[in-house]
C-alpha cells in the first residue's frame, strides 16, 4: 500500500509540475516580450489637388509690318497655348497682385499655325490665385513681338523662310526690381542691337557677329514698364562651347548674387565630362548681367538619374530653379534631347546648389514641359511651394506643394 501510495504521490507531483509548466508557457504566448516595431516612413514631401489653370490674354505672332490679323487673338480658357512658365510670389501683393507669372503662348491652339514659334513672345501675367490670370494695368502684351525675318538668319544662307525666335523665360525680383531672362534663336547682332539698349555692354558681347543662340535681360520696377534688352552671354566661347542650344535658362539670388543654371546638349566632346546628351551647367553674378563663362562655372551633379530606369536615352531637356530657407529646388524635365522633346518631370532638391538628390518617383510621366516651382512660405518644420506644371498639350495646372524638413536627406 505504501508503494502504491507513493506513486500516486509522485504521479499527482508530475502532473502538477506539468500544469505550471504549461501556464508559464501560456502566460508567454499570452503576454510576450514588447516588439519594436519601426513607425511608418512618411511621406517626405504633399501635394495639394491640382487644378486647371485658364489665361485671359492678348497674344501676337507677328512681327513689325506684318499685316496678318489671324495671328492676333486671346488666349482664354477654352483656347490654350501655355508654356515656360515662371512665378514670384508676393505675400502682401504687389500693384494689386500676388502672384506674377511670365511664359510663353506655344503648343495648343497656336500648333496649327505656320511658324508657330513666332508666338513664343515673353508675356507676363497676373492673378491673386495663381489659377485665373490676366494682363496687369497698363501693360500691352506680349512684351517683345517675334523678329522679323530681317532680324533673322538661319544655318543655311540660302534659306529666304528663316524666322528668328525668343524663348525659355524667367523671372526673378531683387532689391526691388523684376529681372526678366529669356532666350533669343537665331536673332541677328543688328536685331539684338535694335531691341536693345544702346549700350556698351550689347557692344562688346555682339562685337563677335550673329549668334545663334543669346541669353538677353529686360528689368523692371512696377512690372509694367521694362527697360530695353541687354545681352547677358551668347553661344559662343568664352561663354559656351560653340554653337550650343543654351537651353531653358533659369536664375535665382542667393542673398548675395544671381545663380542661374542652364541645359547644355553635349555637341562637343571637347568641353564636356562625358558622353551623356546634356548637362546642366550652374553659373553667377553679382548684377545679374555678366556672368561667369564656360570654365569659370561648374556642372551640376545628379545623386542619381532614376529617369534612366525609364529610357536610357532620357537625359535633361529643359529645368527651373529656385531657392527658400537655404535649399535650392529644381524641376528636371526630362525627354530625348536630339528631338526637342520633352516628357517626364523630376523633382530635386540640393543644400549646395550643385549636388542634387532627385526623388525617385516622377512628377509626370508623359507630355510634361519646362514648369515651375516658386517658394510661399518656411518655418521649422516645413517648406510650402507653389508649383505649375506645364504640358505639350499647352495646358498649365497649379499646386501648393510642402516638404518635411526632418525628411529630407541634407
Amino acid at each position: 500500500m505504501v508503494s502504491v501510495y507513493c506513486n500516486e504521490r509522485a504521479l499527482v507531483a508530475l502532473l502538477i509540475l506539468f500544469i505550471i509548466i504549461g501556464c508559464r508557457r501560456d502566460d508567454a504566448v499570452l503576454i510576450p516580450d514588447e516588439v519594436k516595431v519601426p513607425p511608418l516612413e512618411e511621406k517626405m514631401y504633399t501635394v495639394e489637388a491640382f487644378k486647371e489653370v485658364s489665361i485671359d490674354v492678348a497674344i501676337d505672332g507677328t512681327y513689325y509690318g506684318q499685316n496678318a490679323p489671324d495671328r492676333m487673338f486671346n488666349l482664354s480658357a477654352n483656347r490654350k497655348a501655355y508654356a515656360h512658365p515662371d512665378i514670384h510670389y508676393f505675400p502682401n501683393g504687389f500693384n494689386g497682385y500676388q502672384y506674377w507669372m511670365v511664359f510663353t503662348p506655344y503648343f495648343g491652339v497656336v500648333s496649327s499655325f505656320s511658324k508657330p514659334s513666332t508666338f513664343e513672345n515673353p508675356t507676363v501675367v497676373v492673378s491673386n490665385d495663381a489659377v485665373h490670370w490676366s494682363t496687369p494695368m497698363g501693360l500691352q502684351n506680349p512684351l517683345v513681338k517675334c523678329p522679323a525675318p530681317e532680324e533673322s538668319f538661319g544655318g543655311d544662307p540660302n534659306d529666304t523662310n528663316t524666322q528668328g525666335y525668343w524663348s525659355d523665360v524667367d523671372i526673378e525680383y531683387v532689391n526691388d526690381r523684376f529681372y526678366l531672362f529669356y532666350r533669343s534663336s537665331w536673332v541677328t547682332a543688328g536685331g539684338l542691337k535694335g531691341r536693345g539698349a544702346a549700350s556698351a555692354n550689347n557692344q562688346l558681347k555682339l562685337k563677335g557677329g550673329d549668334p545663334q543662340r543669346a541669353i538677353v535681360r529686360q528689368t523692371s520696377t512696377d512690372g509694367v514698364h521694362w527697360d530695353p534688352l541687354e545681352v547677358c552671354y551668347t553661344s559662343a566661347l568664352p561663354h559656351s562651347p560653340p554653337n550650343n542650344l543654351l537651353l531653358s535658362p533659369t536664375y535665382l539670388y542667393d542673398g548675395k548674387q544671381f545663380v542661374s543654371y542652364e541645359v547644355l546638349n553635349n555637341n562637343s566632346s571637347n568641353y564636356f565630362p562625358g558622353d551623356k546628351p546634356s548637362y546642366v551647367l550652374r553659373r553667377s553674378s553679382i548684377d545679374g548681367l555678366d556672368f561667369t563663362t564656360f570654365q569659370q562655372s561648374e556642372f551640376v551633379n545628379f545623386d542619381n538619374e532614376p529617369w534612366l530606369k525609364k529610357n536610357v536615352a532620357y537625359a535633361p531637356w529643359h529645368i527651373q530653379a529656385c531657392m527658400i530657407d537655404g535649399y535650392y529646388f529644381m524641376l528636371i524635365n526630362i525627354g530625348i534631347v536630339k528631338s526637342s522633346k520633352g516628357e517626364a518631370l523630376y523633382l530635386a532638391y540640393s543644400k549646395d546648389g550643385v549636388n542634387f538628390k532627385v526623388l525617385d518617383k516622377s512628377l509626370e510621366d508623359r507630355e510634361a514641359y519646362r514648369s515651375c516651382l516658386f517658394p510661399i512660405a518656411h518655418d521649422k518644420k516645413e517648406i510650402s511651394l507653389g508649383m505649375m506644371i506645364a504640358s505639350t498639350r499647352g495646358t498649365f495646372r497649379y499646386a501648393k506643394l510642402k516638404f518635411l524638413k526632418e525628411k529630407m536627406i541634407n
